[in-house]
Protein backbone atom coordinates (compact mmCIF):
# COMPACT_ATOMS: atom_id res chain seq x y z
CA UNK A 1 0.00 0.00 0.00
CA UNK A 2 1.37 3.43 -0.91
CA UNK A 3 0.44 4.89 2.46
CA UNK A 4 2.88 2.47 4.13
CA UNK A 5 5.68 2.88 1.58
CA UNK A 6 8.96 3.58 3.35
CA UNK A 7 10.64 5.36 0.46
CA UNK A 8 9.38 8.71 -0.81
CA UNK A 9 7.78 8.39 -4.22
CA UNK A 10 6.53 11.87 -5.02
CA UNK A 11 9.53 12.46 -7.31
CA UNK A 12 8.87 9.24 -9.21
CA UNK A 13 7.97 9.74 -12.86
CA UNK A 14 5.31 7.05 -12.52
CA UNK A 15 3.72 8.89 -9.60
CA UNK A 16 3.79 12.19 -11.50
CA UNK A 17 2.14 10.55 -14.53
CA UNK A 18 -0.45 8.86 -12.35
CA UNK A 19 -1.40 12.19 -10.75
CA UNK A 20 -1.42 13.98 -14.09
CA UNK A 21 -3.70 11.47 -15.80
CA UNK A 22 -5.83 10.46 -12.82
CA UNK A 23 -9.34 11.66 -12.23
CA UNK A 24 -9.87 14.11 -9.38
CA UNK A 25 -10.68 11.44 -6.81
CA UNK A 26 -7.61 9.31 -7.54
CA UNK A 27 -5.41 12.41 -7.76
CA UNK A 28 -6.57 13.54 -4.30
CA UNK A 29 -5.95 10.05 -2.94
CA UNK A 30 -2.42 9.94 -4.34
CA UNK A 31 -1.66 13.44 -3.07
CA UNK A 32 -3.08 12.39 0.29
CA UNK A 33 -0.48 9.61 0.50
CA UNK A 34 2.27 12.17 -0.04
CA UNK A 35 0.72 14.53 2.50
CA UNK A 36 0.53 11.65 5.00
CA UNK A 37 4.19 10.77 4.40
CA UNK A 38 5.20 14.43 4.79
CA UNK A 39 3.25 14.68 8.06
CA UNK A 40 5.03 11.60 9.39
CA UNK A 41 8.41 13.00 8.34
CA UNK A 42 7.69 16.38 9.98
CA UNK A 43 6.66 14.60 13.18
CA UNK A 44 9.84 12.49 13.13
CA UNK A 45 12.00 15.58 12.68
CA UNK A 46 10.15 17.43 15.45
CA UNK A 47 10.65 14.45 17.79
CA UNK A 48 14.36 14.35 16.97
CA UNK A 49 14.67 18.08 17.67
CA UNK A 50 12.90 17.69 21.02
CA UNK A 51 15.14 14.76 21.97
CA UNK A 52 18.22 16.82 21.06
CA UNK A 53 16.95 19.77 23.13
CA UNK A 54 16.42 17.46 26.13
CA UNK A 55 19.94 16.07 25.74
CA UNK A 56 21.41 19.57 25.59
CA UNK A 57 19.47 20.68 28.67
CA UNK A 58 20.55 17.59 30.62
CA UNK A 59 24.19 18.16 29.60
CA UNK A 60 24.01 21.79 30.72
CA UNK A 61 22.44 20.83 34.03
CA UNK A 62 25.14 18.22 34.64
CA UNK A 63 27.79 20.83 33.87
CA UNK A 64 26.19 23.32 36.27
CA UNK A 65 25.93 20.74 39.05
CA UNK A 66 29.57 19.76 38.50
CA UNK A 67 30.71 23.38 38.69
CA UNK A 68 28.68 24.03 41.84
CA UNK A 69 30.02 20.85 43.43
CA UNK A 70 33.60 21.92 42.62
CA UNK A 71 33.02 25.36 44.11
CA UNK A 72 31.47 23.89 47.26
CA UNK A 73 34.29 21.37 47.60
CA UNK A 74 36.84 24.17 47.27
CA UNK A 75 35.02 26.27 49.88
CA UNK A 76 34.81 23.32 52.22
CA UNK A 77 38.53 22.62 51.90
CA UNK A 78 39.30 26.33 52.41
CA UNK A 79 37.14 26.51 55.56
CA UNK A 80 38.69 23.41 57.07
Amino acid sequence: DLADCEQPFDESNNYKKAVRFADEKLSKTLKGYISHKNDIERERIANEKEAYKREVIISILILIVTIIASILWGLLNWLL
